[in-house]
């Protein structure tokens, strides 16, 4: 029944309710977002046929390739009929194996080159050499889509390779602006994931540049490995806007926060079962106030969902709804309310 816009609202014979979420992180709300980040990982990639299929289903490299949905059917069933599983070559699979040498069946390597050889020569499955079955999957114009899936195999097989050299912070700027720009292309649904990803980046490389405004020898000589910038960019992406999607006039999805407490017709509260709200305080062996005994003033995540709790009866002015799954979404076992 949530609708995303008032137009949806008006126009649909079915009732629905507008909405907005806000305090979504980019990483979990946009799909490119996470495709972005997932790029970083490339070197670390065993290359299975699902991140790359999932990667092709994105609409904004479907733009950038000039790819449709039959052509995506045609991809699963290629690698379907190639046997196609993991890993782009002998090398690269003896290296994710931490072996000397392995074989290359069931990589890239070996399922496009029988598509290939099928392509070229046979007009029936053949074997050849007595070692190598081609296929006779690809004839005519779907060379043209085979094409395409090779194409966007070895760029994101050369990108997983070059990630792995070390750069200055400026050479990273511009290699990921360059990898997002080669890699998609964002249509009309990516518009704001795309704005969101070139904001991000903005404002993470102007920080670090900021931070060594009286050392700038340090900026443009300092080298930064790629599981550096991964991780940067991982917090970078997970720190959610807190004013974004709030009070747009619709239904609100949110998060508890302090300095929220403004009257709203209808407060609903949800998730309320034991043992998840109020939260646990996590020990951690390293925290000197669970040595030391807790001082007045210590934070306390159990005080503070209490405190959050009354701020949300206080902003009730029509009704209040408190709610918790009351069985298991695994198990279906009885789970009880927070106290």
């Amino acid at each position: 029944v949530f609708g995303k816009s008032i137009t949806e609202l008006v126009n649909s014979d079915k009732k629905r309710i507008p909405c907005t979420i806000a305090d979504r992180n980019p990483l979990d709300a946009d799909p490119l977002v996470a495709a972005f980040m997932q790029l970083l990982s490339l070197p670390d990639s065993r290359f299975n046929v699902t991140e790359l299929l999932s990667f092709l289903h994105l609409p904004a490299a479907m733009h950038k390739y000039d790819i449709n949905d039959a052509e995506l059917d045609l991809f699963a069933h290629w690698v379907q009929q190639s046997n196609i599983h993991w890993g782009l070559n002998a090398a690269h699979k003896s290296i994710i194996l931490g072996v000397d040498t392995a074989n290359d069946v069931f990589t890239w390597h070996w399922g496009m080159s029988r598509l290939l050889e099928g392509f070229s020569y046979a007009d029936d499955d053949l074997l050849i050499d007595d070692t190598v079955l081609a296929l006779n999957e690809i004839e005519g114009q779907l060379a043209v889509t085979f094409g395409k899936l090779l194409h966007v195999l070895e760029k994101l097989a050369g990108y997983g390779d070059s990630l792995k050299r070390q750069r200055s912070m400026d050479e990273w700027k511009a290699y990921l602006f360059e990898m997002r720009d080669s890699l998609f292309e964002a249509s009309s649904v990516d518009q704001y994931a795309s704005q969101t990803i070139t904001k991000t980046l903005g404002q993470f490389f102007e920080h670090y540049k900021m931070s060594f405004l009286d050392d700038s020898q340090t900026t443009s000589e300092r080298k930064w490995s790629y599981q550096t910038i991964r991780q940067a960019l991982q917090n970078a992406f997970t720190s959610p806007d807190s004013q974004n999607q709030f009070m747009t006039g619709q239904v609100t999805f949110c998060s508890m926060m302090p300095m929220r407490s403004i009257p709203f017709k209808i407060i609903a509260v949800l998730g309320l079962n034991d043992g998840e709200f109020p939260r646990q305080s996590n020990y951690v062996d390293m925290d000197l106030v669970n040595h030391l005994g807790r001082e007045v003033g210590d934070r306390s995540r159990r005080g503070d969902d209490r405190y959050l709790f009354l701020e949300a009866i206080l902003s009730a002015r029509k009704a209040l709804y408190l709610s918790y799954q009351g069985k298991g979404i695994r198990d279906n076992k009885v789970r009880e309310p927070s106290l």
